[in-house]
């Protein structure tokens, strides 16, 4: 088969026995909401072999990452509190400036985002760190890195000003899978950087529909798509 060199690269030997399947699919990490990781880094986990053949002490990253999910629940109630949702509907909302209305939007936004999305992704991160699945090696300065399995990078997303880089530090896992299993798969071997509005199209889309039948993903994913493609044409 014509792989490219990061299928080739996860590709596996021989088919996973029916425990080993299902071991991956309800792994306690993953199972309700993500995230996503490739079957041989699991089976090499288990199986302590490969990257995993000498993992570092997991506790410190756990319970930081563990810390930073309850952080981010103080942060959404925050904002909450100033920037309730409820307010929208009132009188009071609708006599306020332009700038006003913008700068309350944007509060109860991170709001929601801090208290729903945030919170639960940095707690799903927990599971797989605490287990070493997300050791991905050491950097320059000898320390461990613990971003093998990511959901989200909260830094990269408040200083983030580009389209592209907000939907790659946004729900990594599911951004990762949709990059490698969808959009790479419509391209050739060969082709290297560029844009291609067909296949950019259709993984937005494939996005839409993973997240459910609701009119709302489509147009946000739509839109989501067609931001990146302008951003990327201007």
């Amino acid at each position: 088969m014509d792989l490219k060199s990061r299928e080739m690269r996860f590709a596996l030997e021989d088919a996973p026995t029916f425990l080993e399947f299902f071991s991956y699919m309800y792994f306690c990490g993953a199972a309700i909401s993500g995230p996503w990781y490739e079957f041989k880094d699991f089976d090499n986990m288990i199986k302590l072999t490969g990257d995993f053949a000498n993992v570092p002490s997991t506790w410190r990253p756990a319970v930081r990452r563990y810390i930073e999910a309850w952080l981010c629940v103080a942060v959404g109630s925050l904002f909450d509190s100033y920037c309730p949702t409820s307010f929208y509907t009132t009188d009071a909302f609708a006599s306020k400036s332009l700038l006003y209305k913008i700068g309350f939007s944007y509060g109860s936004l991170k709001g929601m985002m801090y208290k729903t999305y945030m919170v639960g992704w940095c707690l799903m991160e927990v599971g797989p760190i605490a287990s070493g699945l997300s050791f991905n090696g050491y950097d320059e300065k000898g320390n461990p890195k613990w971003d093998r399995v990511k959901s989200c990078h909260i830094w990269n997303l408040e200083t983030s000003f580009k389209v592209k880089d907000f939907l790659a530090n946004w729900n990594m896992s599911a951004h990762n899978w949709l990059k490698h299993y969808v959009y790479l798969r419509q391209l050739d071997n060969s082709k290297r950087g560029g844009f291609n509005f067909r296949a950019t199209f259709v993984t937005f889309i494939m996005s839409a529909i993973w997240h459910g039948f609701y009119s709302g993903y489509y147009v946000f994913f739509i839109g989501a798509g067609l931001m990146d493609y302008h951003f990327k044409v201007a």
